[in-house]
């Protein structure tokens, strides 16, 4: 889908539920851009949050939905619970072999790498068992957490990149990858050097510069070039400034998308 017709507007889901769908349609249809058209949605790999929006795209023709992998909140909680190697073979076994041959994933071969506690292993499962999930959703775009692009770029793992970029086309081709990222700037450099795609950005960008690194006057330079393909996280600080923050983020070329916190709807 081209970032030309995205809904500027994204109502976040990505905070554990539960979630009602009749609360988020309501929500929806109260809203519409100066173009008419309604919000989308950016989605974790939450159940009640992928329940909703398997709902609502039902129920609203043409609904746009983004998402974010993996879904660290869970992901860490299973950590805690039973350790790197045993969570990695119980994403595995949730995933189900049966679901993983024919898509040209080696399950074998992933499984000796979480057992010896390699980390591009257990990624590249929980990148393939989130993936499926969203597949029925037929995303604009998914976005690596940000907390593991931080960490790929910090660390110079381009591979670890390219393991989430090519499970994104194998698992829901024509969809796009984009990486998410708490260092607009790093991020920035770091694809220039490594010469990656040049692919949606989600970071954080407000008029305040709160999370906005190097700094602000950094993002904003970045955020004016045309062919950036950014959508602004953390947009409303303090709360309750959504309308302000909505209108500062439009005035830059770069910037396709805002996130629309949305605390109410996680009841």
């Amino acid at each position: 889908m081209a970032e030309a017709t995205w809904p500027f507007e994204l109502l976040d889901l990505r905070s554990p539920g539960p979630y009602a769908a009749a609360d988020i349609e309501a929500r929806l249809k109260k809203r519409q851009d100066p173009q008419g058209r309604r919000p989308g949605l950016i989605v974790s790999a939450d159940g009640s949050a992928l329940r909703a929006a398997r709902c609502l795209r039902r129920r609203i023709p043409g609904l746009e939905v983004f998402a974010v992998v993996p879904n660290m909140t869970a992901y860490v909680r299973m950590v805690s619970q039973l350790g790197a190697p045993k969570a990695g073979l119980r994403i595995a076994q949730q995933a189900g072999l049966s679901a993983l041959i024919g898509t040209g994933f080696y399950m074998p071969r992933e499984v000796r790498g979480v057992l010896a506690n390699d980390f591009r292993a257990v990624m590249r499962i929980l990148f393939h068992f989130e993936l499926r999930q969203f597949k029925s959703l037929s995303p604009a775009c998914v976005f690596l957490h940000p907390q593991i692009a931080d960490l790929a770029f910090a660390f110079g793992n381009a591979k670890l990149l390219a393991d989430f970029m090519g499970r994104v086309s194998d698992v829901i081709p024509g969809t796009s990858a984009g990486f998410g990222t708490n260092n607009l700037g790093l991020l920035a450099d770091r694809r220039a050097a490594w010469k990656l795609p040049d692919t949606p950005i989600l970071a954080p960008f407000n008029a305040q510069g709160f999370l906005m690194k190097p700094d602000r006057g950094r993002c904003e330079a970045l955020a004016r070039e045309a062919g950036r393909r950014i959508v602004a996280d953390r947009i409303s600080v303090p709360p309750g400034t959504e309308p302000d923050a909505v209108r500062y983020l439009r005035g830059f070329a770069g910037i396709h998308a805002a996130v629309v916190e949305t605390p109410e709807l996680a009841r």
